[in-house]
């Protein structure tokens, strides 16, 4: 009886939260172009690393369902890459570098509603995990982890049967991606994602 009692106080608080708390929730899927900018002390010079196209998908949910103002908390996996040309012995030599996160955001939204449209601006802090590397020709391994922030706009479109958005993110790492061997190497990335509400 007791578990009944328990189960039923739980159901009724998350049923209660819902409807105070979560403005929505659902899926978000798009493509990531990352940059590397490497700042080489040695000796030569080594030019930024070319942009790639990696892929993004994750899930949102979205808190205080107020008419302007909203917290979003996303969880993503990530691909950041990136494609060097390095000269080595007289030979130029191109590979591939980068990681695969998994990435958290907590991330303020303001909306500016309209019929059926609402275009928004959001921002906040978010951390990136590694799950794979795409190693460099470097001794150390990049950073496992890294802070940042991110901004970015995007519109939602309420059509009745469907709810959907588009957004476009700017992602900022504040610690370096590598650091070492006379090298240090900073990274960002641009997001473009669609997404719909469940």
């Amino acid at each position: 009886m007791k578990k009944l009692l328990v189960i039923g106080f739980l159901l009724t608080l998350c049923t209660v939260s819902q409807a105070q708390l979560i403005r929505g929730y659902g899926l978000k899927v798009g493509g990531t172009i990352a940059h590397q900018a490497w700042d080489y002390t040695g000796q030569g010079s080594i030019p930024d690393a070319d942009g790639k196209t990696g892929f993004n998908i994750g899930g949102f949910i979205e808190f205080l369902d107020i008419p302007t103002l909203s917290i979003v908390g996303e969880v993503n996996y990530v691909q950041k890459k990136a494609e060097q040309s390095i000269n080595i012995i007289d030979a130029n030599e191109t590979f591939q570098s980068g990681n695969d996160y998994l990435n958290l955001s907590a991330l303020a939204k303001m909306r500016f509603s309209m019929v059926v449209v609402a275009p928004y601006i959001i921002a906040g802090p978010k951390a990136d995990f590694s799950l794979k590397s795409y190693e460099l020709k470097i001794p150390d391994n990049f950073k496992k982890a890294r802070l940042g922030f991110k901004v970015g706009a995007g519109t939602e479109v309420d059509l009745k049967i469907i709810h959907l958005l588009a957004e476009f993110i700017y992602d900022y790492d504040v610690n370096n991606l590598y650091e070492g061997n006379n090298l240090k190497i900073k990274s960002n990335s641009f997001d473009f994602r669609l997404g719909i509400y469940l």
